[in-house]
């Protein structure tokens, strides 16, 4: 793994009685690794961040700021969650750690209260590498974000966030106000078949979607349409995106922007904007609960969300047409809807959109004597 190892017999993992039994080896003999020049080098750790729009900040209380921890050497034990603080005075919360490598960790983290943000690994975390040389602490990051309080706005349905597209509205050019109006799109977490004719069906079966949500348990309370064509009508006209005009829609991250109006949605070239995924190709990658699918989804669909000829939801034909929302399938802008067909009784997963939606004006707060 081009890592020093201490010295002592090397086997497969669960294989063998050896001092160190490691993953990295294949087959069942054992390697030796000899005494060599004492290793008296303590191991280093550099951090590199972005917030949830892809940059450097200013970040809001509660926005996500993702973290790539990056060690010397291996090391042992891995780093915990416990071992990460925020040098500097205000709260922060670790939302999520995982170990991507022997060298590298992807933290998330959400600042709890308005000051500033500067990771490190505290003092005291009792981290060295595979020698015995100790992890200096605190290890600090050297990049520092300012962290002010979120506006008074909150979505209608708890999903959009202040720092959604980067903090602008695309249909306005200006900050998200009071009174502005999206729509949220999603990809179910649930699948069916797509062998029923009405587009009624598939209507309650994304709104069945919504109303399941655990996270948002309000989502159900308005009205969702499939992103889907049958023989009698087309995705755009099912949806209320035909024609001119729109809203932005947003995706389920509360982050990410799918399209800027209704022209964007359906005009083939949409890519995402604001949010961790900005650049991606345009897809509603999150489903009810906010959780990212790499899945195959039905929409009997072409690109401009016209149906595609006998190839629609329900069709008589034994394929419908289906898209991707993401990963090496979703080779283009169009793909979140167009990309290939299957068998019709196949159960793939379903988009959905959201009836319009509003930013509500913040409550009135009285201060009372």
């Amino acid at each position: 793994q081009g890592i020093d190892q201490p010295p002592g017999d090397y086997g497969r993992e669960g294989h063998g009685a050896v001092d160190f039994e490691v993953a990295w080896i294949s087959g069942n003999g054992v390697l030796t690794v000899l005494n060599g020049p004492a290793d008296e080098t303590p191991p280093t750790v550099d951090f590199t961040a972005i917030d949830s729009n892809g940059g450097s900040g200013p970040v809001y209380v509660g926005e996500p700021v993702t973290y790539t921890i990056t060690f010397s050497e291996a090391h042992t034990p891995d780093l915990t969650a416990g071992d990460l603080t925020n040098a500097l005075a205000a709260g922060m919360s670790v939302e999520s750690l995982t170990k991507n490598s022997a060298l590298e960790y992807t933290a998330v983290i959400e600042a709890t209260e308005a000051g500033a943000l500067q990771l490190e690994i505290k003092s005291g975390a009792a981290i060295e590498d595979l020698s015995g040389n100790p992890l200096a602490t605190p290890a600090t990051d050297d990049q520092t974000f300012t962290v002010n309080r979120a506006p008074f706005l909150a979505g209608q349905l708890g999903v959009w966030q202040p720092w959604a597209n980067d903090r602008i509205n695309p249909a306005t050019g200006s900050a998200w106000k009071a009174g502005d109006q999206y729509r949220l799109a999603l990809v179910t977490s649930s699948s069916r078949n797509a062998t029923e004719t009405e587009i009624s069906v598939y209507n309650a079966f994304v709104q069945s979607a919504a109303a399941s949500s655990t996270t948002y348990t309000n989502l159900g309370d308005v009205t969702w349409k499939v992103i889907g064509s049958t023989s009698s009508i087309d995705a755009k006209v099912n949806t209320g995106t035909d024609g001119a005009g729109g809203v932005p829609v947003i995706l389920m991250d509360g982050a990410t922007t799918m399209a800027s109006d209704n022209a964007d949605l359906w005009n083939g070239t949409s890519q995402l904007a604001g949010g961790l995924y900005a650049g991606d190709y345009a897809a509603p990658l999150f489903d009810q609960n906010g959780v990212y699918r790499d899945v195959w989804v039905w929409t009997g669909s072409n690109t401009d969300g016209t149906k595609y000829t006998d190839r629609h939801l329900g069709t008589l034909e034994s394929n419908v047409r289906r898209g991707y929302t993401g990963g090496g399938n979703n080779t283009s802008s169009a793909h979140w809807i167009n990309r290939a067909e299957a068998g019709k009784t196949t159960s793939y997963s379903f988009y959905g959109l959201s009836e319009t939606l509003t930013l509500p004006a913040p409550a009135t707060l009285f201060k009372f004597r």
